[in-house]
């Protein structure tokens, strides 16, 4: 009497994917465990969609690392006195929806004022599983990127431009966000004003610089002088004071909102000359002689 032992040669099982630092990891999970006694050797060969073979070894290596998404097939060969049975498992790795979404811009500033150059660009609530990567214009410099989702730039102009943000996992890079950035070149406002002017005299102001990033608006302080019409815009101003000494005049502009420095000229307010006393020298039967005092020089009207 003989007595027979069989197994039945059979194989399930799944892949999974899953993306890891490096590539993209799949994994077989036998569905049917074999014991030693199932088998003699068993071989496993992973290949491409092409039919490229990737991995062929007698080994028991039930997963392999890929640079890119796609089909790929699993050959499981499993060999038992002297005979063999293979088993094939396909398996399509697809990233769709496996990439980050698009970050959120978290009120970043989007006018940058030549004197005030340096902007930081928050990501709204980061995950602190992502990477996050900015892109700059050329007219930028990074002062600060630390890839958590906050990035500290300083503007050099004389253009603005995109501010970019993507966010990487594993898998890839999701979409950018990019958000328009307006640098404002700003001139140094100039005017001109005369050197002295008398008392309740007027003398013209006029602002002499050019500015083009509109809307511009000048800021005129005249030390407490009177200005005839608004005494706005870029003049002229004829302007008065009812004192006399050193008045200093400033003026600053605002251009597209943004504030530059002011600049300032002094004006001497001079006291009027008393006017002269006039006399008679002295007259004949043919004339009148007349003599006054004299205008002080200093003054010159």
């Amino acid at each position: 009497m003989v007595s027979i032992t069989t197994r039945i040669l059979d194989m399930g099982g799944t892949i999974n994917d899953e993306c890891i630092l490096g590539g993209l990891k799949m994994q077989f999970n036998m569905g049917l465990q074999y014991i030693a006694a199932d088998r003699d050797s068993i071989k496993f060969a992973w290949k491409n969609a092409a039919g490229t073979v990737l991995i062929d070894n007698d080994s028991d290596n039930t997963n392999i690392v890929v640079p890119s998404p796609g089909t790929y097939t699993l050959e499981i060969t499993v060999y038992k006195f002297g005979s063999s049975c293979t088993f094939n498992f396909n398996h399509t790795i697809d990233l769709t929806g496996r990439f980050p979404g698009a970050p959120l811009a978290d009120n970043w500033p989007l006018k940058i004022c030549e004197n005030d150059n340096t902007a930081t660009y928050n990501v709204l609530t980061p995950d602190p599983d992502l990477i996050y990567l900015w892109t700059v214009p050329a007219s930028a410099t990074k002062v600060q990127d630390d890839s958590t989702g906050t990035l500290v730039v300083r503007w050099n102009g004389p253009t603005g431009g995109n501010i970019c943000v993507k966010a990487r996992n594993l898998c890839g890079d999701g979409p950018e966000t990019c958000l328009p950035v307006v640098y404002v070149d700003m001139i140094d406002p100039a005017f001109s004003l005369a050197v002295e002017v008398c008392k309740d005299g007027t003398t013209p102001i006029t602002a002499t610089s050019t500015h083009t990033a509109t809307p511009v608006v000048y800021n005129w302080d005249f030390a407490g002088g009177t200005a005839t019409g608004s005494g706005t815009g870029p003049g002229p101003h004829n302007v008065s004071w009812n004192s006399i000494g050193t008045k200093t005049v400033s003026l600053s502009v605002s251009e597209n909102g943004c504030v530059g420095n002011p600049v300032t000229k002094d004006i001497e307010v001079k006291e009027l000359p008393p006017p002269p006393v006039v006399s008679c020298a002295g007259t004949t039967s043919s004339s009148v002689t007349f003599e006054w005092t004299a205008v002080p020089k200093r003054h010159k009207l």
